[in-house]
């Protein structure tokens, strides 16, 4: 197998399965949306920065199905970084600035400083900050649809899904490689995921890992092939999530 290889493999059973982001989008969840940028975050509201309005505008957190910003985060020589979950199921990263009893401060590249008070805080957690081998989608340049050429287009800064369908980028992965990206779908959620895969021309390769969803079960299987045989063969056990079939949207 070449481990240096990735192959996206999305099969979808709803019209609507979305990867990744960018700046400048707020959608609401009347299907208005908003381009601009986060000029500051409260406990129940959201300033919004647009060139379509005056001055920053509020909104009510639960008006909002979700903000996309840019993907490609400033160099910066920190080796670690916050991620701090709050208690409507959102999460924010960046570098923690203080910690009080009252509120926590938190210094972001997409928003400068943001003060959140503890009740809206669920938890914080501290993470390394690997090597970025690949970050985006930025369009569909570098990648390779196979079989329905439309089933897959880029706006607002990810992929969006309007049936079946597969593509696939070779990012070079190295021997260990941490992969992670955000879904949103509508209805029930049916996906297959390729990695480390040694031909991207093909939804079915002869070596690789597919990570699959079948609406709240999940498991992982490998594929491979020696000396003219092969097989498949599932890692560790199927695996029931029900978030998966609770919530549109999951980071995985």
């Amino acid at each position: 197998m070449n481990p240096r290889s990735l192959l996206a493999c999305l099969i979808l059973a709803a019209p609507s399965l979305h990867a990744a982001a960018e700046t400048g989008m707020i959608r609401f969840f009347n299907q208005n949306q908003l381009p601009g940028e986060v000029s500051s975050i409260e406990k129940d509201l959201i300033r919004w920065k647009s060139p379509q309005l005056e001055k920053p505008a509020p909104f009510f957190m639960k008006q909002v199905l979700e903000i996309n910003q840019t993907p490609k985060t400033p160099e910066t020589k920190e080796i670690c970084e916050a991620v701090i979950s709050l208690t409507n199921g959102d999460s924010l990263r960046g570098q923690l600035s203080s910690v009080t009893d009252q509120a926590i401060e938190l210094d972001t590249w997409y928003a400068g400083k943001l003060t959140l008070q503890r009740p809206m805080v669920e938890s914080v957690k501290i993470i390394d900050r690997p090597k970025l081998i690949y970050q985006g989608p930025d369009g569909l340049e570098g990648w390779k649809r196979v079989d329905e050429e439309t089933a897959w287009t880029f706006e607002a800064g990810r992929f969006k899904s309007k049936g079946p369908g597969q593509i696939a980028r070779d990012v070079k992965m190295p021997q260990t490689s941490r992969l992670a990206f955000d879904l949103t779908w509508r209805s029930s959620l049916r996906a297959r995921i390729v990695v480390c895969s040694d031909d991207i021309s093909t939804k079915e390769p002869s070596n690789a890992y597919d990570l699959i969803i079948q609406r709240k079960y999940v498991y992982l299987r490998k594929r491979w092939s020696s000396n003219g045989g092969g097989g498949t063969n599932i890692l560790g056990q199927t695996v029931n999530v029900p978030e998966v079939s609770e919530n549109e949207k999951a980071r995985v």
